[in-house]
């Protein structure tokens, strides 16, 4: 569904006529409270009426709009209903609509708000990391209060951000985490956390869960506990990450596993995919070493060309296997996926690896 949506909004919108239709809903309606875009959209996808005759001629004009290229594309109409009746899905297609129409059909599409915000929630931190880019630990003291944090989600929602994903520090570590999640699930935004999982008790985790979380990515350097503990400056973290894990797994939660690759664990790699395997997560990610913060003095520690060479092929080999989502944070993934499949694969960012379907035109 999400393809051939993507074939429409390529081949069934660019034109002119239907950038102007689409640029007529990027303003305010003061009545429906929301862009006219957005209203149109939920009065298509039944969740919404228009009580002004500017919205509902607006609705009709784009209703005519969708139908036309679901027509000509073949895309059935009920399957696209209940696709984007979902709040992310929906605020996705959206954020596509508003920057074809304003800056019509791009390669890579530009949108008018970033899809995506990575929102270092707080510095504090139970742990303390050799690598750490933040040199996270204590809480800043010009860190946002409750009130403006609260703010600043009702911003990125208003500007038509998709997705926010928590990171620090210790995102849990922060007293108004609770408050400010449920603010986002709120307004209908995607929502994930980075975190170091040693906080994520059996209680933790059913919260998260009934809270909406959509995804969860932890944090794992070694498959043992000695060298991950030492890596990561607390005994103990080892162990009560793996719990963090299986607690997330456990609610149903969905659950990456993210190594931030260096030549100390380079060779451990495989061996983490397999305890990735046994934990029952979707996902394992391989970050790249950025030599900031703590690390900013262990260039030695990156990987080598060709190291990371043959680290992006070993990747790719373990997702072709199907049992869990393998990807990485290296832009020479998608080169890598496409070499490695024969032209079938690729991996055009690091949370998705798929057909490379270079009709589609899009970004």
């Amino acid at each position: 569904m999400l393809l051939d949506a993507l074939k429409l909004l390529r081949y069934g919108l660019g034109n002119p006529v239907s950038r102007r239709i689409l640029s007529l809903g990027l303003g305010f309606c003061k009545d429906c409270q929301m862009r006219r875009l957005e209203h149109a959209m939920m009065v298509y996808l039944h969740k919404a009426e228009s009580h002004t005759l500017s919205c509902k001629v607006y609705s009709s004009l784009l209703s005519i709009l969708i139908n036309t290229g679901l027509r000509v594309f073949g895309v059935d109409r009920e399957s696209f209903i209940e696709y984007f009746s979902e709040s992310t899905t929906r605020r996705g297609l959206l954020a596509v609509l508003r920057g074809i129409a304003r800056y019509g059909i791009m390669k890579p599409q530009l949108l008018d708000a970033p899809f995506l915000i990575v929102w270092n929630l707080t510095d504090a931190c139970n742990l303390k990391c050799k690598h750490c880019y933040q040199k996270a630990g204590l809480q800043r003291p010009d860190e946002l209060s409750t009130s403006e944090k609260l703010r600043v989600v009702e911003e990125l929602a208003d500007a038509g951000v998709v997705s926010i994903a928590f990171s620090g520090g210790e995102p849990l570590m922060a007293r108004d985490f609770f408050e400010v999640a449920q603010k986002i699930k709120e307004k209908g935004m995607h929502l994930a956390i980075a975190t170091n999982g040693t906080l994520i008790t059996k209680d933790i985790a059913k919260k998260l869960r009934s809270l909406g979380v959509d995804y969860i990515e932890v944090s794992l350097d070694f498959p043992d506990a000695e060298r991950h503990d030492e890596f990561r400056g607390v005994d103990g973290a080892f162990e009560k990450t793996l719990q963090g894990i299986r607690n997330c797994v456990t609610e149903g939660i969905y659950t990456c596993i993210a190594t931030t690759v260096t030549r100390l664990n380079f060779q451990d790699v495989p061996e983490i995919i397999d305890l990735a395997k046994r934990l029952n997560v979707k996902r394992f990610i391989a970050f790249n070493f950025i030599p900031s913060g703590r690390g900013a003095d262990s260039f030695d520690i990156d990987l080598t060309p060709e190291e990371r060479e043959q680290l992006l092929k070993r990747l790719f080999n373990e997702n072709r296997g199907g049992e869990i989502e393998v990807l990485s944070t290296a832009p020479q993934y998608a080169r890598v996926s496409l070499e490695s499949s024969g032209g079938v694969n690729v991996a055009p960012t690091h949370f998705y690896i798929g057909e490379a379907s270079w009709n589609q035109g899009v970004g």
